[in-house]
């Protein structure tokens, strides 16, 4: 979680990432994530592309920002998810950037 966050802050980006252990949620906003209100408020149209792009850069996760890890994934595997994420924002970092 902490890696996908500072991605987002080193490019500049509202990126929050929540969740407990291997369970996560990434929404963009810049205000805090502390309940379902405040998810309404960010960026949901830059969440939902997120979505569909990272599964093309295969990294499956599901529409409303959730990736679950496992066990089984190598420190390479990590790797990918977070330069998979990084290209992402970079191709998308105006939309991302827009207020809701």
């Amino acid at each position: 979680r902490e890696r996908l966050e500072e991605t987002g802050v080193k490019r500049g980006l509202p990126v929050k990432v929540t969740g407990v252990g291997s369970l996560m949620n990434i929404h963009f906003a810049r205000h805090a994530i502390r309940g379902p209100a405040d998810v309404q408020k960010g960026n949901i149209a830059a969440r939902n592309l997120m979505h569909l792009e990272m599964i093309q850069r295969g990294v499956y996760m599901a529409r409303r920002g959730f990736l679950a890890l496992s066990l089984p994934l190598t420190a390479a595997d990590l790797d990918a998810v977070v330069q998979a994420f990084d290209d992402f924002l970079q191709d998308n970092s105006a939309m991302i950037d827009r207020e809701t």
